[in-house]
């Protein structure tokens, strides 16, 4: 398969044979991974970018390297046309922000600080960019690495019950070369591991529901009992109507325990870009979930012992 003209050189590579004569017209491996719990700086996301774009250009050099020269060409023409062709061939970033920003490169440079939102959003590295431009084909060896940073969502917009907090962070290796893949995912992981936080049960469905069965659940019906004992009005009521209003508070208590665990969740993301949350609004979230739980736990105690 011949390549397409690119820029003003005469001559482009020559693809040779992909497939072999018998056998599979394929055969590699597909490794994909979901990011665990990390917290990453500006800073790392371009040392990942140095990381990633070497592994870019090996993909790039190993299949150049089943190219054939074509005749019109020398050795020595052939090599500075591969080397042109294969700086083209580098890692290419996306850079979402939460107003709408999109800034995108084949450079180092898209990561500089005065080139990116002051809110980040979503990160992407894939590395067949170039390659596909430049021959109209995916490398057969290639990745894909997502780094979702957005915020999580209200309860509204999925079952918490059920599923974790949504984030799209996620790696994806393929190619046949398996010495490369693993290799890629393996750096990548790595990578991450060493920044890895402790996270990530915070936003899983099992927290959720232990949460909601072991303190949310209880704690509502804690508040019903105590507003039906402490607000007189309440115990003139006819019998249907004090207990559609018990029902009603004990809804509201619990709407607002989920309120409670998204603004944790908020305040502590499963994938975080440092500086997008401020200790301050940590602390003050800490402090009421903390304040909250230790007076219901005190009022319990003090109902309990008297």
């Amino acid at each position: 398969m011949s390549s397409q003209q690119t820029g003003s050189e005469p001559n482009q590579l020559i693809a040779g044979p992909f497939q072999p004569k018998t056998g599979p017209a394929y055969k590699g491996l597909y490794r994909t991974t979901r990011i665990p719990s990390c917290v990453l700086d500006r800073a790392e996301l371009r040392r990942l970018y140095g990381e990633l774009d070497k592994s870019s250009l090996e993909a790039a050099e190993r299949e150049f390297a089943t190219f054939s020269r074509p005749a019109s060409l020398s050795q020595e023409e052939f090599e500075r046309l591969k080397a042109n062709e294969l700086a083209r061939c580098g890692v290419n970033v996306h850079v979402h922000g939460a107003h709408g920003q999109h800034v995108a490169g084949q450079s180092l440079d898209v990561l500089d600080d005065v080139n990116l939102p002051e809110v980040i959003t979503r990160v992407r590295f894939e590395s067949s960019f170039g390659f596909q431009l430049l021959y109209n084909r995916e490398p057969l060896n290639r990745f894909d690495l997502i780094l979702d940073f957005s915020e999580a969502p209200s309860f509204n917009a999925y079952n918490p019950w059920d599923q974790p907090t949504p984030n799209e962070s996620a790696l994806s290796v393929m190619g046949p070369d398996e010495t490369w893949v693993t290799g890629v995912h393996g750096r990548v992981i790595s990578f991450i591991g060493h920044r890895k936080s402790y996270r990530g049960g915070l936003h899983s469905p099992l927290t959720f529901s232990l949460a909601n069965y072991l303190i949310g659940l209880p704690a509502a019906l804690w508040l019903v009992y105590r507003i039906d004992g402490l607000w007189g009005p309440m115990s003139q009521l006819p019998v249907v109507l004090r207990g559609a209003t018990q029902v009603y508070f004990f809804l509201i208590a619990a709407f607002a325990f989920r309120a409670i665990l998204w603004l944790i969740r908020w305040a502590f993301p499963q994938i975080e870009l440092k500086g997008s949350k401020t200790w301050r609004a940590r602390a003050l979230i800490s402090a009421l979930a903390g304040g909250l739980l230790v007076s219901l736990i005190y009022d319990v105690l003090k109902a309990v012992t008297s």
